[in-house]
């Protein structure tokens, strides 16, 4: 063997072993357990390693949902009706609600509407709020109780639901006003002067109202408690990056922030106080927080793209995607319980609900709606 083939040989062995180490540190990097930890820096959460099977996914829906929602028909009936929105339009954009009942999909109301948006579910899904224009915000209210367009309300900042279904509240260039589903026969109650156009209105529970500005990484966000009993205004958080998902009766929120350029995790209670600090990154509308003690969350692999302080604009904008791991957070034994982890079929789980033992979402590659059994 001559002098020049043993250099190249040399070289070409030391290239491997650059290329193996590369490997396993970025391996390391980005497959770090996810971890809990509560203002005891001594409490972590532990990782069950369970394996989990392909079997246990189901695709639902043969369209995009741009909402869904899961009710039962009766209080004797064992599984429950899952009804989702389609947008089957561009410019005059055809609002179609689908149901899905024992494996079957049938199409059952339809609405045109200009420049479709938002959509918001009362808690119990038969009142449905679906936004729509191209400047001022207009509302349609849809009951799926009755399968039937209620009414419009027009020109309005933004409108959600009470927990009883009941009443509504919205903001307007003159305030905050709450009235009864029937705008024609209930009387209006102005709780505000405020005019928060600009601003998300989120029923949280009987007596609070949570306020949220449009998250953005490079501007301060703010977040606020509207009190209905005593009509005050109250700051919750501020900051950018700032994005917040509440329990269903207000009572904890996951709350993502930017701090000095690093990203943060963190667990709320209603008054915005932190309970505990995630050790993990993920954002709070791929988490559910089913109870004061169980939280669902869909979980990046890749932790290691949380570094970009500007994830959550590109999150924002559909310019990043995820392969997400699904995982059951027990807060009362601090324990991790891995759903699902299969990489067969990748998914960006987005507004997940429980409901019996199935975990539904919609998956961000194509918007349909998916269904877990645990």
């Amino acid at each position: 063997m001559n002098k020049k083939k043993l250099i190249f040989i040399i070289i070409g062995l030391v290239i491997i072993a650059l290329l193996v180490g590369i490997y396993f540190a970025w391996k390391s990097k980005t497959n770090n357990n996810p971890t809990i930890s509560n203002q005891n820096p001594t409490a972590q959460f532990s990782v069950q390693s369970q394996s989990t099977t392909t079997d246990k996914l189901h695709i639902l829906s043969k369209n995009p949902a741009m909402g869904y929602w899961v009710a039962y028909s009766s209080s004797t009936t064992p599984n429950p009706n899952i009804y989702y929105i389609y947008d089957n339009g561009q410019n005059y954009h055809n609002a179609q609600i689908f149901e899905i009942a024992s494996g079957t999909e049938n199409l059952i109301a339809s609405s045109t509407l200009i420049g479709l948006g938002n959509i918001k579910i009362s808690n119990d899904g038969k009142m449905i709020l679906l936004k729509s224009g191209t400047g001022e915000n207009d509302f349609d209210v849809y009951n799926s109780d009755k399968n039937m367009w209620q009414q419009s309300f027009d020109q309005l900042g933004d409108m959600d639901i009470s927990p009883d279904g009941k009443s509504i509240i919205y903001s307007s260039d003159s305030g905050i006003f709450k009235t009864g589903l029937d705008k024609f026969t209930s009387a209006i109650t102005k709780l505000s002067g405020l005019s928060p156009i600009d601003f998300n209105l989120n029923w949280i529970n009987t007596d609070n109202v949570i306020l949220s500005s449009k998250p953005s990484s490079d501007i301060d966000s703010e977040i606020w408690n509207l009190n209905l009993k005593n009509k005050t205004l109250s700051e919750i958080a501020s900051g950018k990056g700032l994005m917040v998902n509440w329990s269903k009766f207000g009572d904890l929120g996951i709350k993502f922030s930017v701090d000095n350029g690093n990203n943060r995790l963190t667990l709320i209670d209603g008054s915005g106080n932190k309970k505990a600090d995630f050790n993990f990154f993920t954002f709070p509308d791929k988490c559910l927080i089913s109870s004061l003690s169980q939280i669902y969350c869909a979980i990046p692999k890749d932790q290691s793209v949380f570094s970009d302080p500007e994830i959550l604009d590109n999150y924002l904008k559909h310019g990043i995607y995820f392969n997400d791991g699904i995982y059951q957070i027990d807060l009362q034994n601090n324990k991790f319980q891995p759903l699902y982890d299969s990489d067969n079929n990748i998914i960006d789980a987005v507004d997940l609900t429980l409901s019996g033992n199935e975990l539904f979402f919609i998956n961000r590659y194509d918007n349909k709606l998916y269904s877990l059994d645990l």
